[in-house]
């Protein structure tokens, strides 16, 4: 799959999870320290926000909203990716008032699994993903221009026919 960021274009070097999947399971600690895998989030629909980095503009606006979403859903996991360290994570959240799941793909392998690593810029490409209750990939979007917005009202319409 061809992105760009900024016009530059780049191939992932996978193939994105695919609607109808059983999603790959993970293992990533969240800013406590706790693993969290795919199974910690079964039994709710859940949103997994990819953001690329967490202190840029577009992974900022991203995440505060989900962040605010979410607040307006407590029968939806939300989780939000990146590569960032537990460190910048935990400062970003503190200043923004970000109160949501944040796990760090550290290893890069949660990215590789769902087909989001990108290599060439060493961070997880930006995407939304919707798994249901059971773990199964009910939505995909990958951005094709990882400098603009996803299309939030896609993702959140089919967590709120999974409700």
């Amino acid at each position: 799959m061809k992105i760009s960021i900024k016009g530059e274009e780049f191939t992932l070097p996978g193939q994105p999870v695919s609607v109808g999947a059983q999603a790959p399971d993970f293992k990533m600690q969240d800013l406590e320290d706790t693993v969290k895998t795919l199974a910690d989030f079964q039994g709710k629909p859940t949103i997994i926000s990819v953001v690329p980095a967490i202190e840029t503009r577009i992974c900022q606006l991203q995440t505060k909203r989900f962040n605010q979403e979410a607040g307006n859903m407590p029968e939806v996991n939300l989780v939000t990716v990146s590569t960032d360290s537990k460190e910048t994570q935990a400062n970003w959240c503190a200043s923004e008032g970000v109160t949501m799941t944040m796990l760090r793909d550290e290893d890069r392998e949660f990215g590789k699994a769902y087909g989001l690593y990108l290599a060439e810029k060493d961070f997880d490409t930006r995407a939304l993903i919707v798994l249901d209750t059971n773990g199964q990939v009910a939505y995909v979007k990958v951005s094709e221009e990882v400098s603009e917005e996803p299309n939030y009202r896609a993702a959140l319409d089919i967590v709120n026919s999974l409700i």
